[in-house]
């Protein structure tokens, strides 16, 4: 196909959907529309540069094309293996959030259980919203240990401070309309139990949790209180998700000053942190 023609039946995809298609959607709209732009990635060697000059395209295509140049999903990065690599940030949101490594600005959603717009992935946005806990604590700059993730009754990782002599139990609750304790107190004290003496047994003096979600109910922080004493935490917390973004972003923006000891903190307020 000449390039122009190309052009035109790839921005037939974009209009059918409202935005820049990931490489699925281009194969289902294959199907449903009749487009013959399934292979475009080999084009140019790759999604993104295809969008690059796609977008070059537009900019003297003729004036009904040109809205398009407004449409969401430029840039996309396709996942990688495992599902691990992230669409690339609108610039906007890497406005608002210009330290934050961009693998973590799709924390938000995932905390909500939703998937945002242009990740190519079977996984569930729970699994992934764990995923991006662990990789936001690492960019804190602690040792991260993955475990469980996903299943069974063990948290989803462990976070060290080696130098510190401390390490924060992680355990990420993906919930559409925020973090409701139920029963799930008996599982953090199984955590606790679990992990508490493996750790000072590898020279770890103080352990915490820490929750993870998209928000929480204030009533739920006197029940743990009560469930958690005896555990032997030496505190816990509830962290909504825009509070571990803003956390990291200001540790890159002020990494000269920043140390995981004046951190630690945090992790024994025993209540929403904010």
């Amino acid at each position: 196909m000449e390039e122009d023609e190309l052009f035109r039946e790839y921005a037939k995809v974009c209009r059918h959907y409202g935005h820049i298609p990931s490489q699925a959607e281009l194969r289902i709209a294959t199907r449903e529309i009749g487009t013959r732009t399934h292979r475009v990635q080999n084009r140019f060697g790759g999604l993104a540069p295809f969008n690059n000059r796609f977008k070059e395209w537009l900019s003297s295509a003729p004036q009904e094309f040109v809205d398009i140049l407004t449409f969401p999903g430029w840039g996309r990065v396709p996942f990688g293996k495992g599902g691990r690599a992230l669409e690339a940030a609108s610039p906007i949101a890497t406005a608002r959030h210009p330290f934050l490594p961009v693998g973590l600005l799709a924390l938000l959603e995932l905390a909500s259980n939703r998937l945002p717009q242009g990740f190519d992935t079977d996984l569930p946005p729970s699994l992934l919203f764990e995923r991006k806990c662990a990789d936001a604590f690492r960019a804190l700059g602690f040792q991260v240990r993955n475990l469980g993730q996903g299943k069974g009754r063990a948290a989803d990782c462990l976070a060290l401070a080696r130098p510190d002599r401390f390490a924060v139990i992680i355990d990420a609750k993906a919930r559409t309309e925020g973090f409701a304790l139920g029963t799930e107190d008996r599982k953090f004290i199984e955590y606790a139990k679990l992990h508490s003496d493996g750790l000072r047994g590898e020279g770890v003096e103080r352990v915490y949790l820490c929750i993870v979600s998209s928000a929480f109910r204030e009533k739920d922080v006197d029940v743990l209180r009560r469930a958690l004493t005896g555990s032997g935490l030496h505190g816990w917390s509830l962290w909504p998700a825009d509070v571990l973004m803003t956390t990291v972003e200001k540790s890159i923006s002020e990494r000269s000053d920043f140390r995981l000891s004046d951190l630690e903190q945090r992790f024994a307020l025993n209540a929403v942190a904010t």
